[in-house]
């Protein structure tokens, strides 16, 4: 293992194991709207929202660092 996962595997102490192995049951996996290039056509053209709104939404999401993901 890394350095770094040997330091928080050390800073999580006795719950390192359950916390690091942790998987959520709570809410199913169908109902997340995971991100991606195409998320806006995916989750929100069938809003209520004007055609200005989801273009100005596009292009936020298409910029800075994480564009497009």
């Amino acid at each position: 293992m890394s350095k770094v996962t040997d330091k928080i595997i050390e800073l999580l102490g006795d719950e390192a194991e359950e916390l690091l192995n942790y998987e959520c049951n709570t809410i199913p996996k169908e109902n997340l709207h995971l991100p991606g290039p195409d998320f806006i056509d995916r989750v929100l053209v069938g809003s209520d929202r004007p055609v200005a709104v989801l273009r100005n939404m596009k292009a936020l999401f298409s910029n800075g660092r994480l564009s497009g993901t």
